[in-house]
């Protein structure tokens, strides 16, 4: 291998631990508190904006783990009691999540098949985003729906530091991640609506 070949290997291995990184990040936020689900995905809408153009399985992670959260988590707002999702302040969260999980499924490279059922349901709270999916055969529309994503502010590009060491932490720590949101996604989203009762009660 040549010098430069070398730095490009390097640099590669350097950007994949930096994604690594942010995804167990995102998904650590969720674990510690249900209620960050939606900061959560904000992160992974970044790293998937600004952070994984050339690493494929960084990529596809990303998209798995947020079709199944955002999936589940719009049906749950769908069937929420209609005393909290009346509230307020509810209102106010569920048409913000509604508004980036509506940008995250017009951007992100999903079936149109996927897409349509949850768009229908996301109009509830996000209605603007019927007229956006409408329009979706307009030249360069993908690109400006990446845009609009990009400019929500819980869309943050990706810190670059720190870098974390190769090894055995690193890998376990993810694997054990994205083991668990895979396979308790219905409990995550269970929690998140939990803390949405509690906070529309606290209110009455």
């Amino acid at each position: 291998m040549s010098f430069g070949e070398d730095s490009v290997f390097q640099s590669g291995f350097a950007e994949c631990r930096i994604t690594a990184r942010v995804f167990c990040e995102a998904l650590e936020l969720i674990k510690k508190d249900g209620t960050a689900l939606v900061e959560a995905l904000g992160r992974l809408a970044g790293l998937w904006a600004f952070g994984i153009s050339a690493d494929r399985h960084r990529y596809h992670e990303v998209m798995m783990v947020c079709s199944i959260l955002i999936f589940h988590t719009v049906n749950m707002c769908t069937d929420l009691p209609p005393s909290v999702a009346s509230s307020p302040p509810i209102r106010h969260k569920i048409q913000e999540a509604a508004r980036l999980f509506g940008f995250m499924v017009l951007a992100f490279e999903w079936p149109e098949h996927w897409k349509q059922p949850v768009i229908s349901k996301l109009a509830a709270f996000f209605p603007e985003v019927i007229e956006l999916w409408q329009s979706r055969h307009t030249p360069g529309w993908a690109a400006v729906q990446s845009r609009q994503l990009t400019q929500l502010p819980v869309v943050i590009p990706v810190q670059r530091e720190p870098v974390p060491e190769p090894g055995e932490e690193l890998y376990n720590r993810h694997r054990l991640l994205y083991s668990w949101v895979v396979r308790d996604c219905e409990i995550v989203v269970r929690s998140y609506k939990a803390a949405l009762v509690s906070v529309a009660d606290a209110t009455i």
